[in-house]
């Protein structure tokens, strides 16, 4: 059977989702397996990775542009992004990516 750190870890990450999804109401969620089929049919997709420099240096996706969370100019950013194509910002655990995206969505679809 699974583990009881396994089972843990699980319903922690259950945890968060819920409470990206309530804080970020307006930021869609996209799974790393959705991102995945996107990269494999050739999907011309923006990936932003909102982690540290150390993380981003560490490992990052292909393609992906860094983006400082801590130093972020959101307003250059999304003048310099296609949006016809979707964009995709990811981090560690979802709070920088979010937080981003939610940045970027009122600089490119201002209310």
């Amino acid at each position: 059977g699974k583990s009881l750190l396994w089972m843990m870890s699980t319903l922690s990450m259950k945890a968060v989702i819920l409470s990206l999804k309530t804080k970020f109401p307006q930021v869609r969620n996209v799974s790393c397996d959705e991102v995945h089929k996107w990269n494999e049919e050739k999907r011309a997709i923006q990936l932003l990775d909102t982690r540290s420099l150390d993380e981003y240096t560490t490992s990052h996706l292909n393609g992906a542009v860094h983006i400082d969370y801590d130093t972020r100019n959101v307003a250059a950013i999304a003048e310099q992004l296609d949006v016809t194509k979707p964009i995709v910002c990811y981090c560690s655990v979802g709070y920088r990516s979010s937080d981003v995206a939610r940045e970027l969505a009122s600089h490119v679809n201002p209310a």
